[in-house]
């Protein structure tokens, strides 16, 4: 649900975005270097009416993924915990738990995502080509994309299986991380 509604947000961003970028190149190309002539004057209308499609598509898709959860958030929520006979508390636990899986599944995918594209600057774009430590940079990023995996799986495993040496193994790491990058 959650990557739905950043979706939907993006969606409309690029809608904003694009009536700005229109803005300023009507305004340096078209009434600046070409004396108010119109060189692209359909791509805009076809851009928006795409990128509102898109909009749309993010909307129903989020309003049927939100009604479709709240479902089965009722259907398996507390009647799995009355006929096991756990507690309230169980379930607070177990909603934690849930929550924190689905941030460290986001996690792996924002993290590999930006390491890699970070990667594909520095092998296929010119900023790669200025790079003086170019080769210090792929080797972090190889590092940190091999070692990201197994940190996940410490702490996914240490709070699915209540092993608390691989939950305090996970969180002291992400401390330790969070304090670092503030220096």
């Amino acid at each position: 649900m959650v990557t739905h509604l950043m979706a939907t947000c993006w969606a409309a961003f690029r809608i904003y975005d694009t009536a700005v970028f229109k803005s300023n190149f009507n305004q340096v190309i078209v009434y600046g270097a070409c004396d108010g002539l119109q060189i692209l004057s359909e791509y805009w209308d076809r851009r928006f009416w795409a990128e509102l499609a898109g909009l749309i598509i993010n909307i129903v898709a989020m309003l049927i993924s939100g009604y479709l959860t709240w479902k089965m958030f009722q259907l398996f929520g507390w009647q799995t915990f009355k006929r096991v006979g756990a507690s309230l508390v169980i379930n607070r636990v177990y909603r934690l738990v849930l929550v924190l899986s689905v941030v460290i599944q986001l996690s792996f995918f924002f993290m590999v995502t930006t390491v890699s594209l970070w990667i594909d600057q520095l092998v296929n774009s010119p900023i790669g080509d200025l790079a003086t430590f170019r080769k210090l940079y792929l080797a972090t990023s190889a590092i940190t994309l091999i070692l990201l995996i197994p940190w996940l799986a410490t702490g996914w495993f240490g709070v699915r299986r209540e092993l608390s040496s691989s939950g305090v193994t996970f969180l002291i790491e992400r401390s330790g991380r969070r304090v670092s990058k503030g220096l």
